[in-house]
């Protein structure tokens, strides 16, 4: 086989809150959205051409590499931030604090 070959893999993918219940409200849709593109930012070989949605599902327009399965690809992206937003009621009501996401939008010393 040649060595001189190209391919990409272009992906529209989209994540539904649970039940499409509007849990992204506007500060939440901001955090999600930077978690996302942070996290394809640091896939190695991962291009972002997109991101957007509304407060009931996130859309991302994405191309990853061959040597990248997709279901690999989604499972790393949103699990964490899905299980966030899943739980904003009892986060903000018990004062949790999600270091991982919460430090994403406060400036380090």
């Amino acid at each position: 086989m040649s060595r001189n070959y190209y391919s990409e893999i272009n992906l529209h993918v989209t994540w539904h809150c649970k039940d499409s219940l509007p849990l992204l409200t506007p500060q939440v849709e901001h955090l999600a959205h930077r978690c996302v593109k942070q996290k394809i930012i640091n896939t190695p070989g991962a291009f972002l051409h997109e991101i957007g949605g509304t407060e009931t599902h996130v859309h991302v327009a994405v191309t990853v590499p061959p040597t990248l399965t997709i279901s690999e690809f989604v499972g790393q992206i949103l699990e964490w931030v899905k299980q966030y937003i899943r739980s904003q009621r009892e986060h903000h009501a018990s004062g949790k604090v999600h270091d991982r996401l919460e430090r994403i939008t406060q400036p380090q010393p």
